[in-house]
């Protein structure tokens, strides 16, 4: 069984869902961030940052895996960052049960589980809400 890199998973699962990308793609410019952060240049907006939360499956004899995630989505307002909370949950249940292509091979993704609800949160440096 092929290694499957779990963030690279997350962004093909993301980048191809329509709605979510319609949303957080301005001036042809798409701002989905994975583990790297956000760039130096961010600017609030809509967006979606996520990053490897720990936890999760490491026994490497039992073919599923599971990995645990932190997701962050920006906006300008509380409301437009819930909205884009909204259209990844959609996105990443809409995805379930579904095989997915990645450099490596052919993953299967069975489901993402919520570890909690969305929370209006302010970045404490510079007043980014996400």
């Amino acid at each position: 069984m092929a290694y499957v890199d779990p963030n690279e998973l997350i962004y093909v699962i993301l980048a191809s869902d329509s709605p979510l990308m319609a949303a957080i793609t301005s001036g042809g410019r798409r701002s989905l961030y994975g583990p790297n952060g956000l760039p130096i240049d961010f600017s609030p907006r809509k967006a979606v940052l996520y990053t490897t939360a720990g936890g999760g499956n490491a026994d490497l004899h039992i073919p599923k895996r599971t990995k645990d995630f932190e997701f962050r989505c920006y906006g300008v307002t509380s409301p437009e960052a819930n909205s884009v909370f909204g259209l990844l949950y959609a996105a990443l249940h809409r995805r379930s049960h579904s095989r997915i292509t990645l450099s490596s091979g052919t993953a299967q993704f069975q489901y993402a589980h919520l570890s909690g609800e969305a929370l209006d949160l302010i970045e404490p440096v510079n007043d980014w809400i996400f």
